[in-house]
C-alpha cells in the first residue's frame, strides 16, 4: 500500500462531483437551471442560494434536493482547493469544508476533511471521515459518476494509515444495504481490495488480543461471514524491535491466533498464515513525516489478503 503523494482531491474528480441531473417538475427544472448555472459558474454564495430555493419548491422531489446538496456540498471542496492551490493552507479551510457538509455529504468534502485531520494527526476523525467518503464513492445512487481509481486508492491508503494510528477501535461503517463498507468493503467501484492492514493489537510480546484488538478481530470476522471469500490470507506484522527470528515467530503465533479466530466464529473459507515479523515494513512515501512510535504503531499490524 502506498502513500499518494499530495493531500488533495484532483480537480477532475471535483468536476464531475458537481454535476447536476436533470429535474422533474418544471418549477423545479426552473430552479434547477438557475442552480446548476450557480455550479457552472463556481459561485459559492449563487449556488447556497439556489439549493435555498429548491428545497422551497413542492416539485422538487427528495431524490432530486439531495443530489442537489451533494453539487452545492462539493462545490464547497472546489472552492477550497482553488484557494489551496492558490497558497491557502489546508487548516484555513477547515471551516468551509465543514460548512458544505451542511449542504450535503459528498466525497470530496469528506476526503478533504479527513486529509485535515490526519494532517493535524487525529487519526480517529480521518479514519472515520475517509472511509465515509469511500462508502459514498461506492453509492451509485449517492455518486453517479465515481472519481478515478487512483483518487479511490488514494483514499482508501489515508484511511488504513488513519485507522491503524487511531487510538480507539474505528469500525468500518455500513453500506445501505447492510454490506462491510469503507476498508471493510471487497470492491469501491472501478477499486479492487486486495489487501488490507487491520488494526488488531495484541499484548506486547503476546498473541492475546488487547481490547481493541478483539474489537477489531470481531469486526473482521463479521465482515468475512457477510462476504463469504472462498479463501483469504492473514499476514502477521511486527515493528523492528528486538531480534528478527524472535519476532517472525511472534507474527507467526499472531496470525495463527487470528485464523483459530475466525474459524471459531463461522468462517468457513481456506485461510493461509504467513509470518513476516519485521520484513515488510509498513510502506510511507516520507519517513521523516512520521515519528518512530508512529512507524512503529504502522508496522505492528495484520494485514487481510483476499
Amino acid at each position: 500500500m502506498r502513500r499518494a503523494a499530495g493531500r488533495t482531491v484532483t480537480m477532475l474528480a471535483l468536476l464531475a462531483a458537481v454535476a447536476l441531473p436533470v429535474a422533474a417538475g418544471a418549477n423545479c427544472r426552473e430552479g434547477a437551471a438557475t442552480l446548476r448555472a450557480a455550479l457552472a459558474a463556481r459561485d459559492l454564495e449563487a449556488a447556497r442560494t439556489g439549493f435555498e430555493a429548491v428545497l422551497a419548491e413542492p416539485s422538487c422531489d427528495d431524490a432530486f434536493r439531495d443530489r442537489a446538496g451533494r453539487a452545492v456540498s462539493a462545490l464547497h471542496a472546489r472552492a477550497a482547493q482553488e484557494r489551496i492551490a492558490a497558497g491557502a493552507s489546508l487548516a484555513s479551510q477547515q471551516r468551509l469544508l465543514e460548512r458544505g457538509l451542511g449542504y450535503g455529504r459528498a466525497w470530496p468534502v469528506l476526503a478533504l476533511l479527513g486529509d485535515e485531520a490526519a494532517a493535524r494527526r487525529d487519526h480517529d476523525e480521518a479514519a472515520a471521515l475517509y472511509q465515509e467518503a469511500l462508502t459514498v464513492i461506492d453509492d451509485e445512487a449517492r455518486t453517479p459518476r465515481p472519481p478515478s481509481v487512483a483518487e479511490i486508492e488514494r483514499i482508501f491508503d489515508g484511511a488504513a494509515r488513519s485507522r491503524l494510528l487511531a487510538r480507539a477501535h474505528r469500525p468500518a461503517p455500513r453500506t445501505r444495504s447492510g454490506a462491510p463498507g469503507g476498508l471493510g468493503a471487497e470492491r469501491i467501484r472501478g477499486f479492487t481490495v486486495k489487501r488490507v492492514p487491520v488494526p488488531i493489537g495484541f499484548h506486547t510480546d503476546s498473541d492475546r488480543f488487547t481490547e481493541r484488538g478483539q474489537l477489531a478481530v470481531a469486526e473482521l470476522a463479521e465482515d468475512l461471514m457477510a462476504q463469504r471469500p472462498a479463501r483469504i490470507a492473514i499476514a502477521g506484522h511486527t515493528d523492528p524491535r528486538g531480534a528478527a527470528p524472535y519476532n517472525l515467530a511472534l507474527s507467526q503465533r499472531r496470525a495463527e491466533a487470528v485464523g483459530r479466530y475466525l474459524r471459531e466464529h463461522g468462517f468457513r473459507g481456506g485461510i493461509d498464515v504467513v509470518a513476516k515479523g519485521e520484513s515488510e515494513r509498513f510502506p510511507v512515501a516520507d519517513p521523516s513525516a512520521w515519528t518512530q512510535e508512529e512507524r512503529w504503531r504502522m508496522d505492528r499490524r495484520v494485514e487481510l489478503i483476499r
